[in-house]
């Protein structure tokens, strides 16, 4: 039915992704995800999720180190077998200087308000430590060097056992 699917999606003038391989596809996201997460929790309130992301989308100087931190979990996403010349179109923006990058972000999140919003909701604590941990365990498993993601990490951890009282 994939096929009735997608011409329903086109007909509605909706694209739909369709990347090489959908396992790849979901860890380079959540390699992603994984680096915007930490640079949120190092940088911001984690009980105050929305000011915090909000505080990521308004800051050239944050974003831009969202990017740097993205090159590394990128690099654990491909320890993974992951060939990522099948996702160039995905990535190609995380490869150039971080500054630019952020200003592309920047405007993407002032101009997009779908994609401010998915920003704005994803607010699941323990969905986005499990996403975290799953990178930060298959990089340190597979000794991908990660100093940024790491170190965010680590202070993440230790925020997080506070709250719960560890």
């Amino acid at each position: 039915n994939y096929e009735a699917i997608s011409n329903l999606f086109k007909s509605s003038k909706i694209k739909l992704e369709n990347p090489y391989d959908m396992l790849e596809w979901t860890w380079i996201h959540m390699a992603i995800n994984a680096a915007v997460i930490s640079v949120i929790g190092e940088n911001g309130d984690i009980n105050d999720s929305i000011t915090s992301v909000h505080k990521l989308m308004n800051s050239l100087k944050l974003l831009a180190t969202t990017i740097k931190t993205i090159r590394e979990t990128t690099k654990i996403a491909a320890s993974r077998g992951i060939n990522m010349k099948y996702y160039r179109n995905e990535l190609w923006v995380y490869k150039l200087p971080a500054q630019l990058s952020a200003i592309f972000m920047k405007r993407m999140f002032a101009r997009n308000q779908l994609t401010r919003r998915i920003m704005e909701l994803h607010g699941d604590t323990a969905d986005l430590l499990y996403i975290c941990n799953s990178v930060y365990q298959t990089g340190t498993t597979a000794h991908v060097s990660a100093p940024l993601f790491y170190s965010y990490m680590d202070e993440i951890i230790k925020k997080s056992d506070k709250i719960s009282g560890e």
